[in-house]
């Protein structure tokens, strides 16, 4: 048994994206909860709620597409909601990073819509309310191979004979072996689609429409940076160029607010008469300053 919990790569931004889906996972999940606590006095109220806000094929056939993005937000259990949301948080907050939050959210809401599509494709004449975030976080795999994929690896506990340990699995190795046990387990139950159980398709068509999305959400200037040591980051080329541009600033503005100590009147950069020294233009010409942070001197002398 494989479990996913996190990568090699140090975050230097809050997942504000990733925490955000979890808060509202786990609130829609206490509502059903709630409404399945009075399933002894109300049983219709949980079946009304799953099947208003599921996706269901023969109802998106009729028109009715609410469940298409409503779907991905409902489970049917505490494990079906645990397991997803570890999952999301392996892969989530490093894929948040490297594109943004605002586009880690498109890509997520549109994956999921791909990923409940292609389970109403290849289930057109089904009943059973499709739940689940799975889909969408199939999605979150899918763009995380490509972006990153090749050079992190993937923290997975281990669980055989009842003994645990942690291993770092290449993500490359991780989402192979994955997409097979997917594969494979739609090729087994694709001959009775009407069954419930694990949408492997849906799963498959999140993977696949997540990859396709990739370069309408990717940035050029975040990076990768391996630090050596284990140490990897994400890098920002655009930010660090503003942080340098802002630091010449500051410099600059230091020096041409340089005053004189006599008269107290200002030095600007055509008083630089030397790396470090000014001529203050109201006392004497014999009379020079010496500045902090300078520009490089101009003009002839």
């Amino acid at each position: 048994m494989l479990i996913p919990f996190g990568d090699d790569v140090e975050r230097t931004r809050v997942p504000k994206g990733v925490i955000s889906l979890i808060v509202v996972h786990v609130i829609v999940a206490a509502y059903q909860l709630r409404l399945a606590q009075d399933f002894g006095t109300h049983p219709r109220y949980l079946n009304d709620f799953m099947l208003g806000f599921g996706l269901i094929p023969t109802e998106l056939a009729s028109g009715s597409v609410v469940g298409v993005v409503t779907y991905m937000f409902l489970h049917g259990g505490f494990m079906h909601l645990f397991g997803n949301m570890v999952v999301l948080w392996a892969f989530g907050p490093t894929l948040e990073e490297f594109p943004g939050t605002k586009r880690f959210l498109l890509m997520y809401f549109v994956t999921g819509i791909a990923a409940g599509l292609t389970h109403a494709a290849l289930s057109w004449g089904a009943e059973i309310p499709l739940v689940g975030a799975s889909g969408a976080i199939a999605g979150v795999i899918g763009v995380y191979g490509i972006s990153v994929g090749p050079d992190t690896r993937i923290k997975t506990w281990v669980f055989l004979f009842f003994k645990s340990m942690v291993i770092r699995v290449p993500t490359v190795v991780y989402a192979m072996f994955w997409m097979y046990s997917q594969w494979s387990g739609f090729m087994s139950t694709s001959s009775n689609s009407n069954s419930g159980g694990v949408a492997f398709g849906c799963h498959i068509g999140g993977f696949f429409g997540g990859m396709l999305l990739y370069p309408f959400i990717k940035t050029n200037t975040r990076r990768l940076v391996d630090h050596g040591f284990g140490i990897k980051q994400i890098h920002d080329d655009e930010e660090e160029m503003q942080t340098e541009l802002a630091i010449l600033e500051t410099a600059k503005v230091t020096a041409i607010t340089q005053k004189c100590s006599d008269c107290h009147s200002e030095l600007l950069d055509e008083h630089v008469i030397a790396p470090d020294l000014y001529r203050c233009p109201q006392c004497s010409s014999t009379r020079f300053h010496p500045g902090t942070v300078l520009p490089e001197p101009t003009g002839d002398y």
